[in-house]
Parts: C-alpha cells; structure tokens; sequence
C-alpha cells in the first residue's frame, strides 16, 4: 500500500511538472518532405546532413531545409533501414533488412553477406582500427578490406540477435543481445546476464559517459550502470517513464536521454538525480522513440515509429496552446497583475488567468462574457480593465464584473488599448469611438466614474483609434489607424501624419524607449522613431530594407536589454540598438528558431516583474526566456555542392572524372581557354536555424575583395580570361559567426597556344624577322628606284645627247648651204613667187625641228609634216631628180598618235643620199604609217642601189645619223620592248637589187 502511495505521489509530481514545463520541438515527417514516418536509424554526418532510416520508405537526407529522399530505384539495396554509419573516410553505410548499402556521395554499392539467405544488419560500428563490425540477425560479422568474416562462427555467436555493438574508451567491444551482453577483451569472449546483477538480459542499446561509465539499456528492465560491475538500475517506480528501452544518449550537458517505446523520453540529470519528460502532449511528434542523436550545435533529433522526427533545441521559448491549457489559440491580449500572474485573452471564450502552474478561465459561467477581448490592465489599485470586442469595457473587482458601455456614456463598444497616466486617470482607445478618460468619482458608491470623451470636435483626426501610451511629462500618445498618431496634453491634440516625416499613417502600435524616442509600428510600411522631448521631432524611418523581416508591424516590446522587439506575421525581430538609438543588429525569431507561433497579435506582448517576454500569437501564447538564450557560437558547415559549366554540372560533361565523392572537386581541375562560363552552388548547414545563412564569396585571380554577405547561394562567372584562380567562400549563421578558414576550389583557364610565352616569343621573333626584312625590303626598294632614278636620269641624259645628235644632223650644214643656194638661185632667175615659197618650206622646217627638239614625243602629223618639208627642200637642192610619196593608213589619228621627235629623218636622208643619188634613173622615196594591233609601224623604201651596194667607208654625214638612230631605238627598247628596226634590201624576183626597205616599230601612244 505504501509502494503504491509513492507511485501516486510520483505521478502526481509528474503531471505537475508536464504542466509547468514547455518545450520546443520542430517536427517534420511526410508532409514536411521525409520519406515515411517510421524513422528508426538517424546520424549527422561529417557535413552537417541529417540522414534517417525509414521502415519502407528508404534513406532522407536533411539539410535543414529539405529533404532529399533516395530508395531502391536510386541503387539502395533495401527501403527498410534498420541502421546507419559514417566511416572513417567520411562514406554512408545503410544497413537494411536485406543487405548492406555503401553510398559515396554518387553512387550506390550493394553488399550481400550471405546468397544463401536474407540476412537483416541491425547495426553497424566501425572501431579504432577502422574494423566494420556489422550485427545482424544471425550474430555478428566483419568486412575488412573488401571481405566480409563471420565473427560469430569463431565465438559461437550465430544463434544470437545483435541489437546494438559498442567500443569502449579502452577498446574492448560490447555486443549486446537478446541474451545478454557479450564482452570481447583482447578477442576473449565474456558473457555478462543475471548474474552479474542484469536482471534483464534484452539488451537495446549500450553507450558510455565521460566518466568512463557503461549505460545499458534493456526492453523491460529499465537502464543498468556498469563499472566493473552492475552497480545501479534506474526503473519505472524510481522516476522512470517507462522501462521499455529503446535508445540512450549522454548529452553534452551531462544528462542521459532515454528512449522508451511507449513513454517518449526520460532525461536524466546525474547531478540531482532528477527526471525531466518529454512526450508527445510537451510537442514530441511520438511517444515511440526509436533513437536519439544530438548535433554538433546541441540540438537533439529524435526518430520514432509513426511520427516521423523531432528536433528539440532547448527552452528558449516556452510555448502554450488548448494541448496544455488554453482555451483557444488566437491570444488577443495579455497584461501581468500585482501578483506576477498573468492575464489573457485567447480566441472568443473570455479570458484566462494564469498563475505559472494553471489556467483559470473566466466566461459565461464566471460572470463574464464569451467574447474576444482585445485590451487587458491592471490599474493602481489592483482593479482589472477587460476592452471587449462589442461588449463595452468590464471592470473586474473582488470576484465582480462591472461594465460600461456606450449607454453609460463610453464613446463606443470595441475596446483597443487602456492604460492609466500619472494622475490616476484610465483612458480607454476605442475603434471607431475615439478616446475616453475615467475619473473616479469621490465619496459615492463604488465603481462610479466621470467619462470624458475626445472626438473630432475635440481634435482628434479619427475616431478609430489602435493605442495607447503616457509619456514621462503625462501626456498621452495615441496611434489611428488612417491619421498617423497623436497626443494630449492639458485637453489640447496634436496630430502628427505622414507630412510631418511618419512612414504611413496607418499606425498599430507604440513604445517609448529609454533616450526618449517614441517607436511607432505602422501596417505595411515598417517603423517610424521620432523624437519625444525635443523642439523638433526628428523623425527616423526603419523597413524592410534596413533589415526588418516584415514591414507589416503588429507588435512593439522593449526588454531589459533595451532591445527592441518587433511583432510580424512572419515572427519576431529583435533590434539591438545602440547608444543613439539606432539599429546595431538585426536578429530573425520564426519558427527554426522555437517561436513556433509565427504571427503575432497587435499589441500582443508583455514583459513581466521576471524580464520574461510574453507574446500572443495566432497559434498560442508563447513566453521567452532570456535566461535560457545562447549565443549560436558554431559557424554553418560549408561546402561547395556544385560546380557548372556552361549551365550544365561538371558530373554530366566531359570533366565529369574530376568529380570525387559527396561532388568534391579534385585538385588541378583544368579548363581550355573557351570552356571559361561556370557557376557555382554551395550550401552552409545551419541546423539550429538554416534559413537564417548568409554567404560571402570571391574569386581570386578575378577580383581580391569579398563579396556583400548575401543569402544567395549561388555565383555565376563569365567569359572569365586565361588564369589561374582560386574560389572561395563562407556561411554565416544567425548571430554573424562564420567559419574561420573559406572553403576553397582551385582551378585554372588554360592560355591558348597563341597566348603562351613561347608562342608570343616566337611570333615577336617572326616579327622582328619580318620588320627586318621589311626595312630590308624597303631600303633594297630604294636603291633599286634610285638606281632606277639613276639609269633613266643616265638614260635621259643620253636620249638628250642623242636627240641633240640628231638636231645636230638634221641641221647639217651642207643642207642649210645647198638649200639656201637653191633659194638664192630662184632668186637670181627672178622667180621670186618660188623662192618665197621654198623659203617659206625652210623656215618652217627649222621651226619644226627646233620645236620638236624641246618635246620627248610629238604627233604623227607633226612628224609627217616635217619630213614633207624636208622633202620638199631637198627636191629643190637636188634639181628635182627624185620623187617623193608620203602615205598613211585613214584609221590612224594623226593628231593623236605620239611618237619620239626626229625618228625617221636620219633613214630619209640615208636613202637620199646613200640609196637614189647614185642611180641613173629617176629616184623614188615611199614613206608610209600602217596600225598594226597596238603597234604603229613606219616603213621608208627607196628605188636606189640598196644598203649592201653603198661604201662602207664612206665617212659621211649618213652613216652617223643612223648609228645615232639605232641608239636611241635600243634605249627606248628598254623601257616597252617594242621598239624595232628592220633594215632590208628589195630583191626583184630575178635577183636584182630594187632599193632599200626601213622598218620602224613604234608602240602607237595616244594623248591624253
């Protein structure tokens, strides 16, 4: 009877204790992304991934965010997963019902330990010298070096089922069954059971604390402590929940965690030998804990059967709704009485009094109403003031509710906002009646007051008004909701808007700080500060851009601290301000950080006689304690988790082999110089709050200086040139704390060849080579056109001796003397009309040849005309013995045609007087032009004895004129190879000599 008294008052102790203790779980199961509910095996890995085993479901792999899940159709082995491991080259081992997986990061590899049937791995363990011991349900077995042995055959262990496999600090291997623990110590097998004091020989699970102690859990008997014995049994009827055990874990504050299958967990704190619960009615998502695993940031996951995991990171805050109490989750309004008890208002049901163990509930059945209420106090005197929604104002008294409504003269019925000046005065803030003052009248009975009302005949700019507050000279401040805010002092309203500096002027809340700034919450458009003593109002303006979460502010509460804490629909952000009141930092409260409410209530928050936060939400009451609020002094967990190229990632291109496992990069990752697009994703684990990372970056080689901190996860670079750099980057958490050392990939944009030193060398040698041989070129191409310049001016001078050769024998002074004799002579015979006309002919030769002597070419008329000239003289001189005929093809231009001055005349007078002078019968010259393709050709023909016939000797004027000729034909050869001189005598077709033929060829030159 007394046992069983004890087990009451325990009971009782432990209900109580649930009642007063909250706690804060962030579950997730299948609508959160895990693979199924059922979560028997759980780890952290050496990135900071949350990985579990499902019964069915396969592996999750979490990040804090989501969850990516992988089965039989990716390459596991098996979906239902009994247990997990990480190696000591940071690899995945899964052991299944039906084999054994191995998981790189990449690929799966699939291990079966006996063909001949299905084996289920219950546990894997890996010992100081890298040994994988695997307990199945046919003993135990090793795989070293690619080879699995069956441990069991050697120690007569095949009949047992291993639950759990266990080194100590001293290296001895602890396996437990459901026969006992099996002890080996230098590869003796000892066996510890009942009578070594385990009374329960089931053995779940075993681990060990600092102090070198073995902790054993067993299904059925509680929890056993060993030394070099068992020594102590924790159990039911000693505080225990539960002695089905299913996991422990020694935590790193010192305290054990208990897993039961039916009771959640027990922790254990060695130093008082206390119990604290934790169940499914404190937000454990089950009561059947499968296993417990602490991360490096201290949070604790649980897995369970049925309800997926929780996450518990501590008492930060403490959360409330109808599972402990509460009548209803939406809490309008809170206030703290005298006593240190709370006041509230949840949902429609009246309000509540709390006082820290219980709630009691004040409605219909308690003289109040069953109606929302939006505005508690507490005045001087201890008399508490309920604002309804439609109901007027209630005044509770002593166990009596007193109310007021606008039949007693109270401006309206929807209360937002009391509060109590100096005076002792209570002004009342309703939504469409304005504000209204209570003065207690003096020497009449109870509960009688004079009400004042201020509307907008007394100044007010609304009568919809959302708060209250007095200041420290009495005057009181009121926000509106479409008016800005305002004040009262001595009956006399200020109104202050939107023109006067406020963000919006539809305004929800205010505080004042201790500098004296009034802090105004607006809806939608953030926070306006502005000043409260000062001749100017200096008015500040705080949104979304300088850091806030939301600019649509419910609530405004200063702490302790002095910091600021604002009200969203999306959480709480806590402003730490400095001395001048503004923003230093700026700290996200959701719920990954425990305030598992989310939306706040306007003007739902409390600060009590303790410094404790108190918050109403739309999911509950939730209290903070900043007693029990740490630095987040762990940086993320950062590691690159992709790497691009050209949008598509390393593992699906040609460079897939530089990707090793878990999607590292190996070292000398080498690019062309065209493959130059990449992007890169990385990912810092954060899981006391993973949304809240930020990320720094730079590229060196590209640019030295860091990037803004950013939540961005991802950076993309492009078209970068031919270098080496190096990437880096690191993550932030919550409280600005980053890991010290960046991760880093190195990787390099290889030159082109044409970029290379050699290539550059060589291509500046090639074109030192080619200037050279330009300048040398060039200095060549000027000598030659000097030496060119040389021979034509040589060239020149010679046609200019030659042509004044030929001026020299054209103007031979016997034939000036003979036809200036046979002029004279026309004279003497009084034939005067033909001496002025011969000597007419003469001058005009003389002109012609003096003015064909001045001009490198002349026109084929012009050389027509003087040779008839010529020809006509020397036909007088001559007695007119011969005859002359000079002809030309009509197709040629006589105008047109150039060809060199004094050409012809030297074979003319040749055939003169060489060809016909020394023949007997009449002479005869024929001179004719002909166009033949492009080339004009000149032909002189005489009947005289012939060229051959003539004396070779004869040292006259003749033969110096053709050799004159025939230079001056050879130097304009050189210039066009055209010109030509054929000298021939006529031959009759009986041998005799006829005369002699001339052939000159000229290039016909037009004039331009």
């Amino acid at each position: 009877m007394k046992h069983l008294f004890l087990q009451f008052f325990l009971l009782v102790l432990w209900v109580q204790s649930i009642q007063a203790q909250q706690f804060n779980f962030q579950n997730y199961s299948v609508g959160e992304g895990l693979a199924q509910s059922q979560v028997y095996s759980m780890l952290e890995d050496s990135r900071g991934y949350i990985w579990m085993g499902t019964r069915g479901g396969g592996l999750s792999c979490f990040d804090g965010q989501k969850f990516k899940n992988y089965t039989v159709r990716d390459g596991l082995v098996n979906n239902y997963i009994e247990c997990l491991l990480e190696d000591q080259e940071n690899n995945l081992w899964i052991g299944t019902q039906n084999g054994l997986s191995h998981y790189n990061g990449l690929t799966f590899t699939n291990y079966k330990i006996d063909s001949t049937e299905n084996i289920t791995i219950t546990v894997l363990y890996q010992d100081a010298k890298g040994i994988l011991w695997l307990g199945t349900n046919r003993g135990v077995y090793q795989y070293l070096e690619g080879e699995f042995f069956n441990y069991s055959e050697q120690h007569n262990l095949t009949h047992l089922n291993i639950a759990t496999l266990f080194e100590d600090h001293l290296q001895n291997m602890w396996i437990g069954t459901n026969r006992g623990i099996y002890k080996i110590k230098n590869n003796l097998v000892d066996l510890i059971n009942a009578r070594d004091g385990l009374y329960n020989i089931d053995v779940r699970t075993i681990t060990q604390t600092k102090d070198s102690t073995i902790w054993i859990g067993t299904f059925g008997g509680g929890v056993f402590k060993y030394t070099n014995n068992i020594k102590e049994q924790l159990q039911e009827e000693d505080g225990l929940s539960s002695n089905l055990i299913l996991d422990l874990y020694p935590a790193k504050d010192g305290t054990i965690w208990i897993g039961t299958q039916n009771q959640g967990i027990s922790i254990w704190n060695p130093l008082d030998s206390t119990y604290t619960y934790l169940q499914e009615k404190d937000g454990l998502c089950n009561n059947h804990v499968r296993q417990i695993q602490e991360d490096t940031w201290g949070n604790v996951w649980i897995g369970s059967s049925g309800g997926g995991v929780s996450k518990y990171f501590g008492q930060q805050f403490t959360h409330y709704n109808t599972n402990n109490g509460l009548n209803g989750n939406y809490v309008y309004a809170l206030d703290e009485d005298s006593l240190g008890h709370l006041w509230l208002s949840a949902f429609t049901k009246g309000v509540s009094y709390y006082d820290d163990t219980t709630f009691t509930h004040y409605g219909v059945d308690s003289g109040f109403l069953n109606v929302k209420s939006k505005a508690i106090f507490e005045d001087d005197s201890g008399k508490v003031w309920l604002g309804t929604e439609g109901k007027g104002l209630a005044l509770y008294d002593r166990d009596t509710f007193i109310y007021f409504t606008v039949e007693d003269g109270l401006g309206g019925n929807w209360i937002r906002d009391i509060t109590q000046d100096s005076l002792g005065q209570i002004w009342i803030a309703c939504a469409g009646g304005g504000i209204n003052r209570f003065v207690e009248k003096i020497d009449s009975i109870p509960y009688q007051y004079n009400i004042t009302r201020y509307g907008t005949r007394e100044g007010l700019a609304t009568l919809r008004i959302n708060a209250l507050h007095v200041d420290k000279n009495n005057r009181l401040w009121f926000a509106t909701k479409s008016k800005g805010i305002g004040y009262i002092s001595n009956g006399k309203i200020t109104n202050i808007t939107k023109k006067d500096g406020l963000v919006s002027n539809n305004t929800r809340s205010i505080v004042e700080d201790t500098l004296g700034h009034l802090w105004v919450g607006t809806a939608g458009a953030g926070m306006s500060r502005l000043q409260m003593y000062e001749d100017s109002l200096q008015i500040t303006s705080f949104t979304y851009q300088d850091g806030l979460a939301s600019n649509n502010i419910y609530l405004l509460l200063f702490d302790d601290d002095h910091q600021l804490w604002v009200g969203s629909e999306i959480g709480l952000d806590r402003l730490e301000l400095d001395a001048e009141g503004n923003s230093k930092s700026i700290k996200h409260f959701g719920k990954s950080e425990g305030f598992i409410g989310i939306e706040t209530c306007q003007n739902a928050a409390l600060k009590d006689q303790e410094g404790n936060l108190w918050f109403g939400t739309i999911n509950g009451l939730t209290k903070y304690n900043p007693q029990n609020t740490t630095q987040n002094t762990i940086p993320p967990k950062v590691r690159i988790t992709d790497v691009q190229l050209f949008y598509e990632s390393l593992s699906q291109t040609e460079y897939q082999n530089w990707v090793s496992d878990w999607t590292q990069i190996k070292d000398s990752l080498s690019f062309p110089y065209h493959q130059n697009h990449l992007a890169f994703e990385f990912l810092g684990i954060n899981q006391p709050n993973p949304t809240q990372v930020r990320y720094q970056w730079r590229l060196k080689g590209w640019r030295e200086e860091w990037s803004p901190i950013s939540e961005r996860n991802n950076i993309t670079y492009s078209n970068l040139p031919p270098g080496d750099y190096t990437f880096q980057v690191k993550a932030y958490n919550e409280d600005g704390i980053a890991n010290n050392e960046a991760v880093e990939l190195d990787f390099t944009i290889r030159t082109p060849f044409w970029a290379r030193w050699w290539f550059r060398l060589t291509l500046m040698g090639l074109s030192l080579l080619l200037i050279g041989g330009i300048i040398r070129a060039r200095v060549n191409r000027v000598r030659r056109k000097a030496k060119r310049a040389q021979e034509q001016l040589e060239l020149e001078n010679h046609v200019l001796q030659l042509e004044q050769k030929a001026l020299q024998l054209q103007m031979n002074p016997h034939f000036i003397f003979n036809a200036l004799n046979s002029i004279q002579g026309l004279i003497s015979q009084q034939d005067h009309r033909t001496a002025r006309y011969q000597l007419a002919k003469f001058s005009k030769l003389m002109r012609a040849i003096l003015e064909n002597s001045r001009a490198t070419m002349i026109s084929l008329q012009q050389e027509i005309d003087t040779l008839e000239h010529y020809l006509s003289i020397e036909l007088l001189s001559r007695g007119n013995n011969f005859q002359y005929n000079i002809q030309a093809d009509p197709i040629l231009d006589r105008e047109s045609i150039l060809i060199p001055p004094m050409m012809l005349q030297p074979f003319v007078e040749n055939a003169l007087i060489h060809g016909i002078s020394r023949i007997d019968r009449m002479g005869l010259i024929t001179i004719s032009f002909e166009d033949q393709q492009e080339i004009l050709l000149c032909k002189i023909e005489d009947n005289g004895v012939g060229y051959r016939h003539s004396s070779p000797n004869d040292p006259t004027h003749q033969s110096t004129a053709l050799k004159v000729t025939q230079e001056r034909m050879a130097v304009l050869n050189k210039e066009t190879n055209v010109h030509r001189l054929d000298i021939q005598e006529i031959i009759l077709a009986d041998g005799k000599v006829a005369g002699t033929q001339v052939k000159v060829y000229l290039p016909i030159v037009l004039e331009n």
